[in-house]
């Protein structure tokens, strides 16, 4: 699988300057709370912090799931797992592959056309756990397809109206995000609570026309927080808001101090943000803590923050550990308390030869002989590892 992967630093730093002030402000949206907004200061100009811990010592279990090639992967777009599957959205193939937990291939889902069960553009998918439904959000045909969690078509709804983001709910209804396309039918706001036909129970966040020709808006995340809510990142905001269905709230403010985009700024080219942190996705949170990433200075930079200790974390990418293979890729998706991220096939014959000097008592030194037997064009190998707060 050759899929383009940006240049990638896993720069962790200490949260600092308590004292800087937010540039960025959705502001008064309606329907948003921000009485208990928790607000995180990131210094991304730090690269890291001597005397903090080696990064392996943040990771407490890791276990690896190498993908069949049964039925290959083009890219990896979006993942999920839930219980023992793995679902995969291949933007570029336009189709899902399910795998099982040892990365058995179930099925693929690859039903291009405009029939019953057939969709012509996929824009989203998300799981509804209790109807063991995948959700697919066909963008073209304005429907919404139901799948089997082994890949059979079930029934499809007419939606009735454009989206770009799907979340599935507990109680039946739909988050929707419009993305600023015109063909919505109510141009005012850009998400909203949705029956399952697109009849409209609730919005937020107002469309700003200033935004609406803007090839770059289009980067914001609506990501799987729980069975009962999403998480949400404006690309213009680094708001982390929570959705349920009864409420949203903005949970986090991360603060990125004199480099945050300043208020009404609007861009067309990622140049045009050279000095600012900006891009926040790949936000994905366990009990203890949370992962994101963000550009800056044209890089693409991971970072983890500890709930518990209210810190960002802080590590060091050490050449000779074995967790040094997947370290430097962003988290893709959850799995209970692990987090999971995925390294393309074509990494791993450079590192077998030259893997560095990693010690005999590396924990996970017996990776090695999995690594080995993977090719250059094999489907990626999934890394789910759980994390923890080492002893100082």
């Amino acid at each position: 699988m050759k899929s383009f992967i940006l240049l990638t630093g896993i720069l962790l730093l200490m949260a600092c300057d308590d004292n800087v002030q937010s540039t960025v402000d959705i502001g008064e949206a309606e329907g948003i709370v921000f009485d208990h907004v928790k607000r995180i200061s990131v210094n991304p100009e730090i690269d890291f912090e001597e005397g903090r811990p080696r990064m392996d010592a943040y990771v407490d279990t890791l276990f690896v799931v190498p993908l069949s090639n049964e039925h290959l992967v083009a890219e990896i777009t979006k993942m999920r797992v839930h219980e023992d599957r793995i679902f995969i959205f291949d933007e570029r193939a336009q189709a899902m592959t399910i795998f099982d937990l040892q990365g058995n291939f179930v099925s693929a889902i690859d039903r291009k056309g405009k029939g019953p069960g057939e969709y012509v553009k996929i824009a989203d998918f998300t799981l509804d756990p209790e109807a063991e439904s995948i959700l697919i959000l066909d963008q073209f045909n304005r429907k919404i397809l139901a799948y089997s969690f082994s890949g059979e078509f079930k029934s499809e709804t007419k939606y009735g109206t454009h989206a770009r983001y799907l979340g599935a709910l507990a109680d039946g209804n739909y988050i929707i995000y419009n993305d600023y396309n015109t063909r919505w039918k109510d141009v005012s706001y850009n998400l909203f609570i949705t029956d399952y036909k697109g009849g409209v129970k609730s919005h937020m966040l107002p469309f700003d026309e200033i935004y609406r020709d803007s090839d770059r808006i289009k980067f914001n995340y609506l990501t799987a927080h729980d069975r009962l809510s999403f998480n949400f990142i404006g690309h213009y905001d680094n708001h982390v808001l929570e959705i349920s269905k009864d409420s949203t709230w903005a949970k986090y403010y991360l603060d990125f101090g004199k480099v945050n985009i300043p208020e009404g700024v609007v861009h067309n080219s990622f140049t045009a943000l050279d000095g600012y942190a900006f891009h926040l996705s790949d936000f994905y949170e366990t009990e203890r803590f949370f992962s994101f990433s963000y550009i800056y200075d044209r890089f693409r930079t991971i970072r983890y923050y500890d709930k518990v200790k209210d810190e960002i974390i802080s590590w060091k990418i050490i050449p000779n550990s074995m967790i040094y293979m997947f370290a430097n890729f962003p988290v893709n998706a959850k799995y209970g308390e692990y987090f999971v991220n995925y390294v393309d096939s074509e990494h791993f014959p450079e590192f077998i030869n030259d893997p560095g000097d990693i010690p005999e008592n590396d924990p996970y030194r017996h990776l090695l002989e999995t690594f080995r037997e993977i090719n250059e064009e094999d489907n990626p190998v999934l890394f789910f590892f759980k994390m923890k707060s080492p002893a100082v």
